[in-house]
Parts: structure tokens; sequence; C-alpha cells
């Protein structure tokens, strides 16, 4: 198996994970506080990801002061940032628009890869960008099927919510150039921990955060075990993999399918039927997705390995 197929396949998997975690927090936020949530799914993660280096025999990587500095990033955007928004906007939000609203990540992997110089720019980026508005728009004017009206607080948990794909791509391209030098599982892992250190205070200090979490009933506990060590725990794994392998932008189709996913479960399990508005828009997220993401002019800056869409055709020949 080539390593761009691994990484592809990899990434598969991150949709499919990821995009079942927006169900489990629909069932968690029945249960618990946002701040319960990111406090705790985090700390579990970072345990599981303790038993994981004990269990691989993988040592904490040897960083640089400037790495750790870039690693506290890492820990503050794609875990502390991403957990929060997206656990707190979906407070207010049915669980299949907030996972399209996160799908927009790739169109914002995009941009931060060529403003870092990781890619080349592209024209494409930014008609993607403006479609990719457009489509935002959309879900959160009609996305849920109950007019034009948008009230305060569901435009604030849109606003909150849209910082999760942003703290995704930020995290993206932060973490790409260093996968060049340390494994993908360990520097997750580091991730994590630092993550989860951060979140970790309202944890420790409240004792009505913990008794709400241990009075959690089994539906609760299979929420945020799976969202805990699948989602996370996993996710990331599959992801830093795919993230090795790939571009920022390319690795960022993940999110391809995540919307999809968490559709689909969302309807089967929380009778969440898909309004015109949520099509509509979704539909022009994921198309502003694909054109940004699947340029095959645009090359990873400095490499002269093809992009996706030329492997796919040479596949072919």
């Amino acid at each position: 198996m080539s390593r761009v197929l691994a990484g592809q396949l990899a990434l598969l998997g991150v949709s499919v994970v990821w995009g079942a975690n927006f169900t489990a927090m629909r069932v968690l936020l029945d249960r618990l506080e946002p701040l319960d949530i990111a406090s705790v799914r985090t700390a579990i993660a970072a345990v599981g990801f303790a038993l994981v280096l004990i269990l691989t025999g993988d040592r904490i990587p040897q960083l640089s002061r400037a790495e750790w500095g870039r690693v506290g990033l890492l820990g503050l955007l794609g875990v502390a940032v991403f957990n929060l928004a997206t656990v707190t906007g979906q407070r207010l939000l049915p669980a299949s628009l907030s996972s399209l609203i996160v799908s927009s990540s790739p169109i914002f992997t995009a941009a931060f890869a060529v403003a870092a110089g990781i890619e080349r720019a592209s024209a494409r980026v930014a008609g993607s960008l403006g479609l990719a508005t457009a489509g935002l728009a959309l879900l959160v004017l009609w996305g849920r099927g109950q007019g034009a009206l948008v009230t305060a607080e569901v435009a604030v948990a849109a606003a909150i919510l849209a910082l999760a794909p942003l703290a995704w791509a930020a995290y993206t391209v932060l973490a790409k150039p260093m996968l060049a030098r340390h494994q993908a599982v360990p520097l997750a892992a580091v991730g994590m921990f630092v993550g989860a250190a951060m979140l970790a205070p309202p944890l420790l200090f409240d004792a009505d955060r913990r008794d709400r979490i241990a009075g959690l009933d089994g539906a609760g506990l299979a929420a945020i075990l799976f969202s805990s060590l699948v989602s996370l725990v996993l996710g990331f794994i599959l992801f830093g993999w795919g993230l090795r392998a790939l571009s920022p932008s390319q690795a960022s189709m993940t999110t391809y399918l995540t919307p999809v996913v968490a559709v689909a479960i969302a309807w089967v399990a929380l009778g969440e039927q898909p309004t015109p508005g949520l099509l509509v828009g979704g539909g022009l997220i994921l198309v502003a997705v694909v054109v940004a993401t699947t340029d095959a002019a645009r090359l990873p800056v400095g490499e002269d390995e093809p992009s996706l869409a030329t492997q796919a055709r040479s596949a072919h020949r």
C-alpha cells in the first residue's frame, strides 16, 4: 500500500469517527454543560494517549524551545478552542447543521497554508472562501427549517461554532512542518496533554461539575467514552497519519464525508430531518471545499510530488 493511499484510508476513518461524534455530543449536551464535556473528554483522551504511548513504547518527542511553543498552540487551538467551540455552539444548533459549519475547515486550511508559505496560492481559494461564506450564511438563516429569523442566541452560537474550523485549520498548518521531524502519535499525544491541562481547572476545582459527570447514565457514559477515546484519541492518531502523508489542504479533505456521516446518523438516531436550507447551504460548503482542495496545479511549496488529483489520473492509465 502506498503512503498516500494509506493516508487517504486513515482520513476516511477520521470522517466516520468525527461524523458520529456530533450525535454523541448531542447525547451529552442533554446531560452536561459544555465546559463539563470539553474538560472530561480531553482528560480521558489524555489518559488514553498515555496508555497508547506505553503500549507502543513511543516516547515524548524531543522538542526544541520553538517547537514547544508551537505545541502549546496545537494544544490551545486543536484541543481547547476546537472542543469548546464545537460543544458550546452545538448546544443551540442541531448536530447535522453543526457538522456542516465545522466542515468548512478545508477552506481556511488552504488559505492559512498559502499564507504560511506551505502551499502555493490559487485563485480557487479566494473563490471558495466566498462560496463557503454564502453557504454558512444559508445554514445559519435557513438550516434549522424555521424561516430566516435568527435570534441573538443562535447568531452567537453559530459564531462560536465557526471558531472550530478556524482553530482546526490553524492546527493543521502548524502541525504539518513538525510531522517531518516527529512521529504522528507522540506529537498528537503531547498536543492533547497540553490542551487537556488547559481545560483541567474547571474539572479539578468545581465539585458540582464532577458530580454531574459522576451521575451520567449508561447512554451518557457510552457517549463520553466514544467522544474521548474514539473521536479524540483514534481520530487524532488517524488524522496525524493522514497529515504526515499529504499536504495540509489535502488532509483537510477529511471533512468531505464527515458532515454526510453526521447528517445520516443524526437523522436516524436523533430524528433531525435534513431541511432544504441545510441541504443547499451544506451543498455550497462542500462544493467550496472540493474546489479549494482539488486543484491539481496547486502543489506544496518546494515539493515535486503530484497532487491527489494527478495521482488518481495516473492510476487509471
